[in-house]
């Protein structure tokens, strides 16, 4: 937890990545707790999303990705808007691939 309160407002954040790229953006924070503080992004850049991207692909061909998602049973939760309705989601395999 901070030394001083975080106020409801937004936050120039950067974050630099262990391969040493540094991801700028701008969020809001929505969530805090004694452990935890999180952060809804309202404006990054196209380099800088491009950046979070490439971490991601990267970290679906680890084997820690797909015991995560064994582990929290991703496919079969639900998801839910800012308004509180169930999202539909729905996964399409390309039998060309």
């Amino acid at each position: 937890m901070p030394a001083t309160p975080l106020e409801h407002t937004e936050y120039q954040i950067s974050i630099t990545t262990e391969d040493g790229e540094r991801i700028q953006l701008t969020a809001s924070l929505v969530h805090k707790n004694t452990l935890h503080t999180g952060f809804q992004t309202s404006d990054i850049d196209k380099n800088n999303l491009q950046i979070i991207a490439n971490i991601v692909a990267k970290f679906q061909t680890t084997e820690a990705f797909i015991e995560q998602i064994d582990k929290q049973d991703l496919l079969e939760q639900s998801f839910i808007d800012e308004d509180g309705n169930e999202i539909s989601v729905t996964f399409d395999i390309d039998p060309d691939k």
